[in-house]
C-alpha cells in the first residue's frame, strides 16, 4: 500500500514539474542575466521532482511503520481472535 501511494506522490510531482518546465520561453530575457524565466522554471520544476521523492520515502516509511504496529498488535491479542463489534439491529416497525 505504501508503494503504491508513494508512487502516486512521484506522479503528481512529476506531473508538477512539467506544468512548470511548460512555461519556459526558451530565450535570455535578461540583458545580464540570460535565461532568467527558464532557469526559475528548472529550479521550480526540479524543487517538485525533491518533493514528491520526499514524500515517497515518507508515505512508504509510515506505511510499513503502521503495519508493523498492526502486526504487533494483532500478535498481542493471541487467543482471544478478533474482537467483534457490537452494533444496535433495527427492528421492523
Amino acid at each position: 500500500m505504501g508503494v503504491q501511494v508513494g508512487a502516486e506522490a512521484l506522479a503528481r510531482a512529476e506531473g508538477q514539474a512539467s506544468a512548470y518546465l511548460s512555461q519556459k520561453i526558451n530565450r535570455d530575457d535578461s540583458f545580464l542575466d540570460g535565461p532568467v524565466t527558464d532557469n526559475k522554471c528548472e529550479a521550480r520544476a526540479n524543487a517538485a521532482r525533491e518533493v514528491g521523492k520526499a514524500y515517497q520515502k515518507g508515505l512508504v516509511d509510515r506505511v510499513d511503520q503502521q503495519c508493523t504496529d498492526a502486526a504487533k498488535a494483532k500478535q498481542g491479542q493471541g487467543s482471544r481472535g478478533r474482537r467483534q463489534r457490537r452494533g444496535t439491529r433495527s427492528h421492523p416497525a
